[in-house]
């Protein structure tokens, strides 16, 4: 009996989806600046803020997380970044 390759597939996909997901988040709330701004009374510097501690928070998390998957793997890293979590606010 012959020892066969692994199959990460559906482990490349659910990269992919991650990433996709990532884009949308990422991208999709500073269209809706105007919007925030006129229907919640938020100020442009508010908004502004919050992408920008968005984005600092997850260069971080990208840095620091690079130690950890190489010490666990990547695909349990994968499946957790995939597991639905309740919103904090």
């Amino acid at each position: 009996m012959t020892a066969t390759a692994p199959n990460y597939d559906r482990t490349v996909v659910a990269c992919f989806n991650g990433y996709v997901t990532q884009a949308i988040i990422n991208n999709f709330m500073p269209l809706l600046f105007v919007t925030f701004s006129a229907t919640l009374g938020i100020d442009m510097a508010r908004l502004s803020m919050r992408i920008s501690v968005n984005c600092v928070t997850q260069l971080v998390v990208d840095v620091l997380a690079g130690k950890y998957v190489d010490r666990i793997g990547y695909r349990p890293c994968i499946i957790a970044a995939h597991v639905p979590r309740r919103p904090v606010c």
